[in-house]
C-alpha cells in the first residue's frame, strides 16, 4: 500500500487500506500530435541519463508492488540492462469507494519535488525546457484538479529509451451509492533519448 501512495503522491495524498483489487488492460488518451521535449543545453542527452541513473531517482513498474525498483540501469557499453515496460491500469475498492488509476507507457520516474507547485524536480526542469511550465494543481480533499508525471520506456540491450510526459486529471462521481475516484492520463510530450555516458 505504501507503494501505491508514493506512486500516486505526485497527484494525490489519500491513505486507504486494500479490500479488493483487480487489473484491467492499460490504455491512455493521446494527442493527435505529440511534441518532443527540448533540452536546455547541448549536454542534455548526457544529463538526463546521468540524472536517471543517480540515487535521486527510482523507477516504478506498477501500482501495487511493495518495493521500488532502482534508478535506471545501464551496462558499461551504454545499453539498457533490463526492460522498462508499461504500468497497467489498477482498480481498488475500499471503505472510501472505488479508485480507478489509469496506466501509462513505461515505468514512472519518481523523485523529490523541491517546489510545491512544480510537477517535477528542479533537476529535470533544468534539463528540459517545457517542464518548467507544468504545474501541480490538485485539490486532494475533493479529488479534483490535475498534475503531470513522467515515465520511461525501453527494452533490454537497446541504446535508446523514450520518455513520456502525461497530464493526469482527477475526478470523482457516484455509481449508485459508491463513490468513484478516477485518474485519466493524456500524453503531452515525448522524447527519444540516446544513451550518452560522457559529455560532448
Amino acid at each position: 500500500m505504501k507503494k501505491i501512495l508514493l506512486l500516486i503522491s505526485s497527484f494525490m495524498s489519500f491513505l486507504f487500506p486494500t479490500i479488493i483489487t483487480s487489473y484491467v488492460s492499460s490504455c491512455q488518451s493521446y494527442l493527435t500530435y505529440l511534441p518532443d521535449l527540448t533540452y536546455n543545453n547541448s549536454d542534455g542527452e548526457f544529463e538526463v541519463t546521468n540524472y536517471l541513473t543517480s540515487n535521486d531517482v527510482v523507477l516504478s513498474e506498477n501500482f501495487v508492488d511493495n518495493s521500488f525498483e532502482l534508478p535506471l540501469s545501464i551496462t558499461k557499453d551504454g545499453k539498457l540492462s533490463k526492460d522498462y515496460l508499461d504500468v497497467e491500469n489498477y482498480i481498488e475498492n475500499n471503505e472510501m469507494g472505488k479508485f480507478i488509476y489509469q496506466g501509462f507507457e513505461g515505468n514512472q520516474i519518481l523523485s523529490s519535488i523541491e517546489v510545491d507547485e512544480n510537477a517535477f524536480s528542479n533537476k529535470l526542469i533544468n534539463i528540459f525546457a517545457e517542464l518548467r511550465q507544468l504545474k501541480y494543481n490538485v485539490d486532494s480533499e475533493n479529488y479534483t484538479g490535475y498534475t503531470y508525471i513522467i515515465s520511461l520506456k525501453g527494452f533490454k540491450n537497446d541504446s535508446v529509451y523514450t520518455l513520456f510526459v502525461y497530464r493526469v486529471d482527477l475526478s470523482s462521481y457516484y455509481e449508485g451509492s459508491i463513490k468513484v475516484f478516477k485518474t485519466q492520463n493524456t500524453k503531452v510530450y515525448k522524447k527519444a533519448v540516446h544513451i550518452r555516458l560522457q559529455k560532448q
